[in-house]
């Protein structure tokens, strides 16, 4: 951060106490001021793990040193919370289970430069558990041939790796030959061929699986949403089964995903509701309860649109833009408790105000490092009725 006459301006990869030299710069995505020089380094930059980490976008703070990106981000929740709040984390490389990455046409796979659409080529990534970094090297080998641009998805199922490739462009048949070879030799679990406006081809079982936090396995989507850290997750799904205290309660999950939470919030509780938009993933969801003889309702729907009824506790897990109309239709029918999970601090701060005009307070909270390297945090609060 550059302090100016017309105030601060945030100088990506520049940390306290650099001495930098910066240019203003106009890029796909607008103008903003760019680091040139690190003139001299602060007292809190570090040699980063990756020789490109001032580049990539992929882990932006990686040259900073983590009892100071922690410290970041424990200050930066209770500030938005309002009170001191604890920092579950550690400085990670190889933890990432599940990534996506951009092509480009010529085999070139990598994180796109911060603030571009420029591609950062990659043949390691130190971010990416072991099984995710072979089927990379896997990946690249067989197919560079792939046309055009998009994303390639990758997870951590079981011991293996699982893909999913999403693209507007039209593929040659060798793609699709290369696609079968990826799976048949063992490079990965299963891979799904995605071309903007077809049906998948769909290769072994892309389909994502992996162990709950209850330890039994725990079944995902194609290409679907799931944390990316898996002992950080963990102690997220426990520590938000232990602020919902389920057993006995009738309990609403809204955004609920294919059941990370919800298979530790069904045991127990009276009654288990999950809304989740995404079929795909409320079938996993079902299954994922009947897996562990559950009873529970897996129900397809926008989460503002919540069936009625009477709830104990509703638990939600937004995605990053969070839930406005839904926390105001939970501040209007007032259930006793709410259990909120963010991952952006800014639109916890505004989603929690309707909660706290309506009478709720927060009476628990907790902040977890689940992308060490990078800006992001999750937090998980508990507000109450006062």
């Amino acid at each position: 951060m550059i302090v100016g006459p017309r105030g601060p301006t945030y100088v990506a990869g520049a940390f306290p106490g650099d001495l930098v030299r910066v240019e203003r710069a106009r890029v796909e995505r607008g103008a903003h001021v760019k680091l040139v020089e690190v003139v001299e380094a602060g007292p809190e930059r570090r040699t980063p793990a990756c020789e490109v980490a001032g580049l990539c976008g992929g882990c932006p703070w990686m040259a900073w040193d983590y009892a100071h990106q922690a410290a970041h981000k424990r200050a930066l929740v209770s500030r938005v919370l309002g009170r001191e709040v604890e920092l579950v984390g550690e400085d990670d490389l190889g933890y990432r289970r599940r990534a996506t990455l951009s092509f480009r046409q010529g085999g070139l796979f990598g994180f796109l430069e911060t603030r571009t659409d420029r591609l950062v080529d990659r043949r390691e990534c130190a971010v990416l558990a072991p099984p995710l970094q072979a089927a990379l090297v896997a990946i690249r080998a067989r197919l560079g041939g792939l046309r055009g641009r998009g994303e390639l998805a990758l997870a951590r199922s079981h011991a293996g790796a699982v893909a999913t490739i999403r693209t507007a462009d039209a593929q040659p048949a060798a793609v699709y030959e290369a696609c079968a070879q990826l799976v048949q030799d063992g490079s990965l679990l299963g891979l799904a061929l995605t071309i903007e406006g077809l049906a998948p081809a769909v290769f072994g079982d892309p389909t994502e699986r992996t162990l709950g936090a209850d330890g039994i396995e725990l079944v995902g989507t194609t290409g679907g949403f799931s944390q990316a850290h898996d002992q950080k997750n963990d102690l997220l799904v426990r520590s938000v089964a232990e602020l919902a205290e389920p057993a006995g309660k009738r309990v609403l999950e809204l955004h609920a995903g294919h059941g990370n939470l919800g298979v530790l919030l069904a045991a127990g509780a009276t009654s288990y509701v999950g809304v989740e938009i995404d079929r795909a993933a409320v079938d996993a969801l079902r299954a994922n309860l009947e897996r562990r003889g559950l009873d529970g309702k897996s129900v397809c729907e926008d989460a503002v649109k919540y069936p009625r009824g009477s709830y104990d506790v509703v638990v939600l897990d937004p995605p990053r833009r969070g839930a406005p109309d839904v926390v105001e239709r939970l501040a209007r029918e007032k259930p006793a408790a709410v259990v909120y999970v963010s991952c952006a601090p800014t639109a916890l701060q505004r989603d929690l105000q309707p909660l706290r005009d309506a009478g709720f307070a927060i009476d628990r909270a907790i902040a977890f490092d689940l992308f060490p390297q990078t800006p992001h945090v999750e937090t998980v609060v508990r507000l109450v009725r006062a």
